[in-house]
């Protein structure tokens, strides 16, 4: 029969990009270590930043440099909210923590990322899981030890998100089991306040991936609008207005960070 079998000297850490987020996962650890079965364990010492655990082994949180973890032993990492994780300094702290989880195969190490679904081009530590995710499921890539367990709504392209009927019912696809306690009517009205950006609504509650649309100079409908005039006439190119001979410049200002050209 399978049987569990203790960690020697277990090595957990939360990661985030600052402190109070990686208090996200720590903060619950903390509750259960001081309040559930386990709080009268004799050398358990928890504290609101680390544990030690009797035996050998510690819990703690980090926002550090990943240079500062290079070398580390750890049995289990989690890291927190890698929509955000898109610097190259946190890519490199993901992949330390990585890399770090091979050195001790007895303990089965393993790693847990948990997040908000990402804005697209932001090449954020979640976009990266997200995209080796879809290429193992088109069989790309393959990974046995990689697991992506991801719930979301319907593309809002096949249906009408201004639709309460069709926004709750996509919203119960997104939620999943956790359909019967969340108040969908406060998100439907969180949805209808026109300081809410549709992307972010798309990526907080519907969990899919969309551009943030506040960082985009012209928004695709203005775009279409810009396209016509009087009755469906194209608008004339501005080639039109140059005579001929007219010499252009032509330049690619490219980036894979977050500035954008014009």
């Amino acid at each position: 029969y399978p049987r569990g079998r203790r960690v020697q000297t277990p090595i957990v850490i939360c990661a985030a990009t600052e402190e109070g987020q990686a208090d996200n996962t720590y903060g619950a650890a903390y509750v259960m270590l001081r309040e559930g079965d386990i709080a009268d364990t004799p050398g358990l010492d928890v504290g609101i930043t680390r544990t030690f655990i009797p035996g050998g082994g510690k819990i703690y949180s980090i926002s550090a440099r990943a240079t500062s973890k290079d070398g580390g032993k750890e049995t289990f990492v989690n890291l927190d909210e890698t929509h955000l994780w898109s610097s190259p300094e946190l890519h490199r702290l993901a992949s330390t923590l990585r890399r770090n989880l091979a050195k001790r195969k007895a303990a089965e190490p393993w790693s847990l990322e948990t997040s908000t679904m990402y804005s697209p081009g932001e090449d954020s530590v979640a976009e990266g899981s997200h995209t080796f995710a879809q290429a193992i499921a088109k069989g790309k890539a393959s990974d046995p030890g990689f697991r992506f367990d991801h719930l979301e709504a319907p593309d809002p392209e096949t249906w009408d998100f201004d639709d309460d009927d069709q926004l709750r019912a996509a919203l119960r696809v997104a939620y999943g089991e956790a359909s019967e306690w969340m108040d969908f009517e406060r998100l439907i009205a969180e949805a209808r306040d026109p300081a809410t950006r549709r992307s972010d609504f798309i990526r907080y509650f519907l969990n899919r991936p969309a551009a943030n649309t506040g960082r985009i100079y012209i928004s695709a409908d203005r775009w279409k609008e810009l396209g016509e005039a009087g009755d469906g006439d194209p608008v004339a190119t501005p080639l039109e207005f140059m005579p001929e001979g007219t010499r252009v410049c032509l330049g690619m200002d490219g980036s894979r960070n977050y500035d954008t050209t014009v």
